[in-house]
């Protein structure tokens, strides 16, 4: 906290300031040790930065935070002091939200917390997981410059398959938003117009121009009560979907999917085993190890189970034979975790398969863009011609009744 006081010099001359300590007596003996007399020492009101009130506005990439973690790594290993290297940090990171956690961190490990506790206050920015490994690496007294190397690249590796997802994703979504407002414009101005210059002249129209005709009066006369009834319609699912039984539901239905359910069981093995594997490397204790890389998994049926199979490993059940006992696990899992159990290199076991899993999850997104691109674009292009269609067969329909 910042903490203002009042002084002499041993000369008598009066001074004032502002000081950083935990307390106003630790502010008190600060002062002392400058060699002034205090005579008024008291805590400055600080009022919340706005950065403060919405953190999650503020929040830090994840490639802000994979280059935090890099070049503290790098400082550390030169042989600069934490203190000094995060104050570093600090002042050359370009995130609002990161620089407040990064100043509030130096004041907990200038009060003496460690440096895993002091992260331990900010959730959002060092999960569980990061902080039981720096945890770790305290104890062992070697430092956790290898810590701060694992967490970046770890979160790389789930960044690459994110960004590749992400990239795989923008075309068809780009057809959807063009076709979208290109579809808004022709049945709100364009078509209404078209179709009421054909229908004047009177005649035989053909099948298609008429449901064409009617669905545009359709939507124009209701369009109103369409849009408020699927923003009801999305609120109520998105508030269900808030709840435990209806995040469970969507993972559920999700897992079943035929394409999307396979990348959620890559994606979901992935982050098992690479977390479990590098807690186990770290010398975190197995039981511990399966919860805290429970809690990273994104599916809720995945992440009930693997808690489930903690419990179990608690009570003295080998993981394999846990694993086993759930019934949701692929079978591929469960044998190279009994591998590891025999050869007693479960951490090694694990890592070979967070890379075959990295790779099956790649393969299923290269395989999602290949079928999602065509189906998308025949779509587009079925509408479109449908359209040009309808219209044209009207106005050749027109032109015949009156010739």
């Amino acid at each position: 906290m910042r903490i203002k006081y009042e002084a002499y010099t041993w000369e008598g001359k009066r001074v004032s300031g502002l000081v950083e300590a935990v307390s106003e007596d630790s502010a008190t003996e600060l002062i002392r040790g400058r060699m002034l007399i205090p005579t008024r020492v008291r805590a400055v009101r600080q009022r919340r930065t706005l950065v403060q009130l919405a953190p999650s506005l503020f929040a830090p990439g994840t490639q802000v935070m994979i280059d935090f973690f890099r070049q503290l790594a790098t400082l550390l290993r030169a042989g600069i002091p934490l203190r000094e290297a995060i104050l570093s940090l600090r002042e050359t990171s370009r995130s609002a939200g990161l620089r407040a956690a990064l100043q509030q961190i130096v004041q907990d490990i200038e009060a003496g917390q460690n440096f895993s506790a002091a992260c331990g206050k900010h959730p959002t920015l060092f999960p569980t997981f990061f902080v039981r490994l720096v945890q770790v690496g305290e104890a062992g007294g070697g430092g956790f410059t290898h810590v701060l190397g694992q967490a970046g690249a770890l979160m790389e590796r789930r960044k690459r398959l994110v960004d590749r997802l992400k990239e795989a994703l923008i075309y068809p979504a780009m057809i959807l938003v063009i076709g979208a407002i290109a579809g808004t414009i022709l049945l709100t101005y364009s078509i209404p117009g078209l179709l009421g210059l054909i229908s004047e002249f009177g005649g035989e129209l053909p099948t298609s121009t008429r449901l064409l005709m009617n669905g545009t009066q359709f939507v124009r006369g209701n369009g109103g009560y369409m849009f408020g009834g699927l923003a009801l319609t999305g609120s109520l699912a998105w508030l269900y979907i808030k709840t435990r039984s209806g995040t469970r539901a969507r993972d559920r239905l999700l897992l079943r999917l035929p394409v999307i359910g396979k990348m959620q069981l890559y994606g979901n093995m992935f982050s098992l085993m690479s977390n479990l594997g590098t807690l186990l490397a770290s010398a975190v204790p197995l039981v511990e190890a399966l919860q805290l890389a429970a809690r990273e998994m994104g599916n809720v049926v995945f992440r009930e189970g693997a808690m489930e199979v903690a419990a179990r490993a608690s009570q003295g059940v080998r993981p394999s034979s846990a694993f086993a006992d759930s019934r949701i696990f692929p079978p591929l899992v469960i044998q190279a975790i009994r591998s590891g159990e025999i050869a007693g290199n479960l951490s090694g076991v694990l890592s070979q398969m967070t890379d075959y899993y990295e790779g099956e999850l790649n393969n299923a997104v290269a395989v999602t863009v290949e079928m999602i691109q065509p189906v998308v674009t025949v779509g587009a292009a079925v509408v479109v011609g449908f359209v040009a269609v309808a219209v044209f067969q009207g106005i050749y329909a027109t032109l015949s009744s009156i010739a």
